[in-house]
């Protein structure tokens, strides 16, 4: 249950660049264990020691949330949630509800406005969610923005040069990485500096079918969102011959089953 959650979150705490967004996108379709209880009770509009025969009831549940906070070493307050049983009985035996994340973001938090987050499986290897970071998720929805690729014909005659610079941006390579170890279409990737005449870009080269591509291509640029440093991504296909001859010099950034190689 949850097994890739909980991959993905010792992977963050592993790794320097907290970029959460392939988390979130992955916690947005989960279900997890809250510690709560509900209680529900039976009221009507007439005081039992007022009824009469005759009397019309009115008979109304009202259900109550009896939900266990955590405090951080800094005093605040949060909502825990975990991602499957095992995880919630480090804590101690405790009655539980299953709820989606979404539920747990949109409702509970905002009902709980003490509340500094959601930290997630609390007892173990514990991430914490701060409630801005939610609430930006949630409101921005990320998951419908679609991620248009711009296609460019170089012109015969176009001069290009490809070399590796003294440092590629660590976040960008750990973002990414993030998101191709999702992604089991792609065997491995590489990355390099190309130069077009005046213009930079990052040329990232992913090795996947040709049907998976585009997809592939967009999943790269929706992940490494404003940490290339300023400089944009570009992609050649595999099969060109400038790549061809590329890839017989530099090692790959990324293969299947090893995550991210030094660069």
């Amino acid at each position: 249950m949850n097994d890739n959650i909980k991959d993905e979150i010792l992977k963050i705490r592993q790794s320097k660049a907290k970029n959460l967004l392939g988390l979130l996108l992955m916690l947005r379709e989960a279900n997890l264990l809250i510690p709560a209880s509900i209680n529900v009770s039976v009221a009507t509009n007439v005081d039992e020691d007022e009824l009469m025969p005759g009397d019309e009831l009115m008979v109304k549940n009202t259900t109550k949330l009896n939900l266990a906070m955590l405090k951080n070493a800094q005093g605040m307050k949060m909502i825990p949630a975990f991602t499957d049983e095992e995880e919630l009985l480090k804590g101690g035996n405790a009655p539980s509800l299953k709820m989606n994340f979404e539920s747990i973001c949109t409702k509970l938090l905002a009902f709980n406005r003490e509340a500094g987050g959601v930290v997630l499986d609390a007892f173990g290897q514990s991430l914490l969610l701060p409630r801005d970071l939610l609430e930006k998720f949630w409101n921005e929805k990320p998951w419908e923005k679609q991620v248009v690729l711009k296609k460019k014909t170089l012109e015969k005659g176009t001069r290009i040069k490809l070399g590796s610079p003294a440092q590629y941006p660590p976040k960008m390579l750990d973002a990414i990485t993030d998101y191709l170890s999702q992604t089991p279409c792609v065997d491995r990737a590489y990355v390099t500096m190309m130069e077009t005449g005046e213009e930079k870009s990052w040329l990232i080269i992913p090795i996947t079918d040709e049907e998976d591509r585009e997809e592939v291509c967009r999943g790269i640029l929706s992940a490494s969102h404003g940490l290339s440093g300023g400089i944009p991504i570009s992609f050649l296909p595999p099969e060109s011959p400038l790549v061809g001859a590329l890839l017989e010099k530099i090692e790959p950034f990324y293969e299947k089953d090893k995550g991210t190689d030094e660069v």
